[in-house]
């Protein structure tokens, strides 16, 4: 599956990014929303 991660604090995002990808998803991250529609 493949999962849009919005948030804004980096090491957060690296920790849960990091579990989606460990359980098998396809990761894209944005730092905030804006950049997360454009995606």
């Amino acid at each position: 599956m493949r999962v849009l991660l919005v948030e804004d604090d980096p090491r957060v995002c690296a920790d849960i990014e990091k579990g989606l990808i460990s359980a098998g998803h396809e990761c894209v991250s944005a730092n905030d929303g804006s950049t997360g529609l454009a995606l």
